[in-house]
C-alpha cells in the first residue's frame, strides 16, 4: 500500500499523511494517531530510498563521542539515540578515544551524507571545516571558539561550586581534588573553598592527563594513593567524574581505610552506577535526558530552517546529589545519636 493509497482510504490527503509519519506538528494529535494506527494494521513500510531521493535527506544525525565504555558517555548517546528515534531519524554513533582521529570520524560521516552531526570537543578548525561544508552541527560543551557555534552544556561552575558547599556545610576543613584544574568544575570548587578560608595544598591536587580515557577509575585510584601517601591528607576529595571517585574509593578501601569515616569523596556526573555502590556516591547530577533532549531539538531545527535557525548556546543547571560517600548521612546519625 502506497501513502496515496493510505490518503485516500482515510480521506485525507497525500500531505497529511507524509507529516502524520513524520510525527510533525502541523497536524493533529487526534489525526496522526488515527493514521499511524491505520498504518500498523496495514503493516505499512515506507519506502526510505525513495523518500531520501525525494526530500534530500538521508534522516540519519552523525554522534561524535568518546567511546561509550565512558559510563557518562554511553548514557549520554544512549538518551541522544531515543530521542532521534522519536523523531524518525537514526543516530549514526562513531567512538572517538583520542580527539586527533576526530577527522577520520567527520570523513566517514560526510561520506554517509548525514543530515547533521552532535559532537563533543571538536577544534576550531573541525568546526570551520563543517560550516564550510554546510553540516548543521551542535556540540556537547562550549570550548571557547572565536566563531559562534550551537551548544548545550551543564553549568560546570555551578556544580564545582555545590560540591565546595556541601562539603564545607558538612563540616570538612582540608580538601582534595582528582581531575583537570583547567576545567570550570575544579574552579568553581577551588573558589568557593578559599572565599571560605580553608585548605587546598598543592599535593592533595592530582592533575589528570590531557586524553579522555585518562578520567577513568583507573586515574581515580592511581591519584587517591597518591595522596593516602600524604602525612597530612585532605579531609574530602572531589574526583573529576564518578568514574574517577569510583577508582579513589577502591584506594580506599585497600588501604584499610573507609570511606567516609576517613575521607569523604565526591563525583560528577550521576551515572546508574553511583547509586549502586556499598556506600552510594555523592555525585552532581549532569542531567542527560534534558542535555540530549536539548541536543536533538537544535541539531533538528537547524536542519529544518538551514540558515534561518538562530544560534543556540544552552546551559542546563547541576544538581547536588546526596549519598552516603560524602559523610552527610553519616554525621547526621552520629548527631541523632547523640540526641
Amino acid at each position: 500500500m502506497t501513502q496515496k493509497e493510505i490518503a485516500e482510504t482515510l480521506n485525507v490527503s497525500i500531505a497529511t499523511v507524509s507529516l502524520a509519519l513524520s510525527d510533525s506538528p502541523k497536524i493533529s494529535d487526534i489525526t496522526k494517531e488515527k493514521i499511524k494506527d491505520f498504518v500498523r494494521v496495514v503493516k505499512y513500510r515506507p519506502n526510505v530510498i525513495a523518500k531520501n531521493l525525494a526530500t534530500g535527506k538521508t534522516w540519519t544525525i552523525g554522534i561524535i563521542f568518546p567511546s561509550i565504555t565512558h559510563s557518562f558517555y554511553g548514557e549520554l548517546v544512549r538518551e541522544i539515540q531515543l530521542n532521534l528515534k522519536d523523531k524518525n531519524y537514526i543516530g549514526f554513533y562513531l567512538p572517538i578515544e583520542i580527539f586527533e582521529k576526530n577527522q577520520d570520524a567527520i570523513d566517514i560521516l560526510l561520506n554517509r551524507k548525514v543530515d547533521g552531526i552532535i559532537a563533543t570537543q571538536f577544534n576550531i578548525e573541525e568546526v570551520i571545516r563543517l560550516q564550510d561544508e554546510k553540516i548543521p552541527i551542535v556540540l556537547y560543551k562550549f570550548m571557547g571558539y572565536p566563531i559562534d557555534i550551537d551548544y548545550v552544556e551543564i553549568d560546570e561552575y555551578k556544580g564545582g561550586v555545590l560540591v565546595a558547599q556541601h562539603l564545607i556545610k558538612s563540616g570538612y576543613k582540608k580538601f582534595g581534588f582528582i581531575g583537570y584544574i583547567g576545567t570550570k568544575r575544579y574552579a568553581g570548587y577551588r573558589d568557593i573553598i578559599y572565599q571560605n578560608n580553608l585548605i587546598m595544598n598543592n599535593e592533595w591536587i592530582k592533575q589528570l592527563g590531557d586524553v579522555i580515557p585518562t578520567d577513568s577509575r583507573e586515574s581515580g585510584y592511581e591519584g587517591m594513593k597518591k595522596i593516602l601517601l600524604l602525612k597530612d591528607k585532605p579531609e574530602a576529595v572531589f574526583a573529576f567524574n564518578d568514574m574517577t571517585a569510583i577508582g579513589a574509593m577502591r584506594a580506599v578501601y585497600e588501604a584499610g581505610l573507609k570511606v567516609p569515616e576517613d575521607i569523604a569523596i565526591v563525583g560528577f556526573d550521576d551515572i546508574e552506577e553511583a547509586k549502586y555502590l556499598n556506600i552510594a556516591l555523592t555525585t552532581v547530577n549532569t542531567s542527560k535526558k534534558e542535555i540530549a533532549k536539548k541536543l536533538v531539538e537544535v541539531i533538528l531545527e537547524k536542519i529544518e530552517n538551514k540558515d534561518k535557525a538562530p544560534i543556540q548556546k544552552i546551559i542546563i543547571e547541576p544538581e547536588l546529589v546526596v549519598r552516603e560517600s560524602c559523610g552527610f548521612y553519616l554525621k547526621n546519625k552520629l548527631k541523632d545519636m547523640r540526641m
